[in-house]
């Protein structure tokens, strides 16, 4: 934002209220319609109009142009880094640092990709009768099959639930262990 732009701003809000507040007085005391008065006090009234006219004028111009002024005025611009700025020093070591990084990253690119072109020429040689070979023929397999559309049951009316106390369990005793083998079934 420009220097001046709140000064400006300030000034030009009370300059177009000072126009407005003069435009209204002269409705209120004179009103709408032309005088039927006599030849001094329509005079007076006609003076006194012109005067009012002209200051509210002058307040709307005065307005238009501060905020002509403001805004033309260009936005305020960073100074430029110095040489001895410790930022340009920090920044200019980083950059140095990722080019590095990225000169690394493109070294191994590199070898990743001879690597892999060894392995391509060396997977070629050792089966090139694969390449005669007919390509399989591709396997389908079936559709699945859609499934049914089943409408939503509504369930029955039942009757309530009746909850039996559960009754007491006699204890049992373990039957004994049988000697005899098991018979496959």
């Amino acid at each position: 934002m420009p220097p001046l732009a709140h000064a400006a701003l300030a000034a030009s809000i009370v300059l177009s209220a000072l126009g407005a507040v003069v435009i209204c007085l002269l409705i209120v005391v004179y009103g709408f319609t032309p005088s039927d008065e006599q030849p001094d006090t329509a005079t007076r009234r006609m003076f006194l109009t012109r005067i009012g006219h002209a200051t509210a004028a002058v307040c709307f111009a005065a307005t238009a142009i501060l905020l002509a002024v403001a805004l033309a005025q260009p936005a305020r611009t960073p100074a430029p880094a110095t040489a001895d700025d410790p930022r340009l020093s920090t920044t200019a070591a980083r950059v140095e640092d990722q080019q590095e990084r990225l000169q690394r990253m493109e070294q191994r690119v590199e070898e990743t990709e001879r690597a892999m072109q060894r392995l391509a020429t060396d997977v070629e040689r050792a089966a090139p009768h694969e390449s005669a070979a007919p390509a399989p023929s591709p396997v389908t397999t079936p559709a699945p099959r859609p499934a049914p559309i089943r409408k939503a049951v509504t369930p029955a009316k039942r009757p309530p639930l009746v909850v039996k106390a559960p009754a007491p369990v006699a204890k049992r005793e373990a039957p004994a262990p049988s000697t005899a083998p098991a018979q496959p079934a």
